[in-house]
């Protein structure tokens, strides 16, 4: 069996970003700005302002750069190189977010309660112990 960890308490009150965000053409909130607020407010039990803004900012901003460069692809097209890059911005996110915590997988390793590990990683830790004891 498994040791579960505790949530920490929640946040009450999001953030400020530290650095600024996209917005709208017509001033409303950017995709940066509305991930960072689904961050917070989803993640707040185990994400901490004083160690995991600075992470979390760097995933909002490039969720804004995803936003420019999906925009300019809709609208004129991109050249290969361009589209190369929006893949890799687009893995780096989900890297990003996995650090985060937000995939099943992560929230379990960072020993998140309420949340199980799947059934490939629970057998590959079964081997491991094995060949460790054996």
């Amino acid at each position: 069996m498994t040791a579960v960890t505790p949530l920490p308490q929640a946040v009450t009150e999001i953030p400020e970003p530290h650095r600024p965000l996209m917005t709208t053409r017509s001033g409303g909130v950017g995709a940066g700005r509305q991930l960072w607020n689904m961050i917070w407010e989803s993640g707040s039990p185990w994400i901490k302002a004083e160690t995991d803004s600075e992470l979390v900012m760097l995933v909002c901003e490039q969720t804004d750069e995803r936003t420019l460069l999906r925009d300019k692809m809709f609208r004129t097209g991109l050249e290969w190189r361009e589209r190369a890059a929006l893949r890799m911005l687009e893995k780096q996110i989900a890297q990003n977010l996995a650090q985060l915590g937000f995939t099943p997988t992560d929230r379990a390793r960072l020993g998140v309660t309420g949340v199980r590990t799947d059934g490939l990683q629970e057998f590959r830790d079964r081997v491991a112990a094995k060949r460790t004891t054996a």
